[in-house]
């Protein structure tokens, strides 16, 4: 099942991003939009051998995707202080289709 995007909705949000360190070769980055109120559901590729590379959270009372998580293979990050700063207020949460969703904190994984 593919995730389908149905707009934008124009509204001020904050973003968090954070970068850790998982395994010596291997990095989590993290997208948060603050605006996310209850517990997202989850669609996630999973043709990985033990994580999934993507995963998308998605508020689905609003519609929108509330969380970003991006596994990076390979990278090695020295100062992660110096990664992890605020970034500026942006605007227009990406809205998608949540029919493909059950329930809250239902999880869909694509080959």
């Amino acid at each position: 099942m593919y995730l389908t995007k149905t707009g934008v909705l124009d509204s001020k949000l904050i973003i968090d991003i954070s970068f850790e360190q998982v395994a010596d070769d291997l990095l989590l980055v993290r997208i948060v939009n603050r605006a996310q109120q209850g517990i997202p559901s989850y669609w996630r590729l999973t043709n990985a051998v033990d994580i999934p590379p993507l995963e998308l959270g998605v508020d689905c009372q609003e519609g929108y995707i509330s969380d970003i998580t991006v596994f990076v293979d390979g990278l090695d990050i020295k100062d992660g202080e110096k990664i992890n700063t605020p970034l500026p207020k942006l605007f227009g949460n990406v809205l998608v289709d949540t029919s493909i969703f059950k329930k809250v904190f239902d999880i869909v994984d694509v080959n």
